[in-house]
């Protein structure tokens, strides 16, 4: 069986990702901004935004809440170091079902 941060890292991390490229680019980010803010590619943000990576979608309010929130954040320029917002939104979902979902799609592969 998978470790919980394996499979997070494959699954909920592109997502995070692309939820936040997508609205910080609806705030007018321009991508290489948005891939500087992010600690990606410009290329990773243009697929995010292309949605041909993180394709998975976890329908979890309190996730999107605080993706939204450390999007505003990043917007206004008040975050430097990413790792703890991307830290709390992983707890959340560490936390709730979109764990256990992960695991029954994707835990024995």
């Amino acid at each position: 069986m998978k470790m919980p941060c394996e499979l997070i890292v494959w699954y909920v991390l592109p997502s995070i990702r692309r939820d936040l490229a997508t609205k910080l680019k609806k705030k007018g980010m321009a991508q290489k901004d948005i891939a500087e803010k992010l600690g990606i590619t410009p290329a990773a943000v243009s697929q995010y935004l292309k949605s041909r990576r993180g394709l998975s979608k976890f329908n979890n309010k309190e996730m999107e809440t605080q993706i939204g929130h450390l999007a505003d954040e990043i917007a206004a320029g008040r975050i430097k170091d990413l790792q703890p917002g991307i830290c709390g939104i992983c707890g959340v979902c560490k936390k709730t079902p979109v764990l256990e979902s992960i695991y029954e799609k994707y835990g024995d592969k």
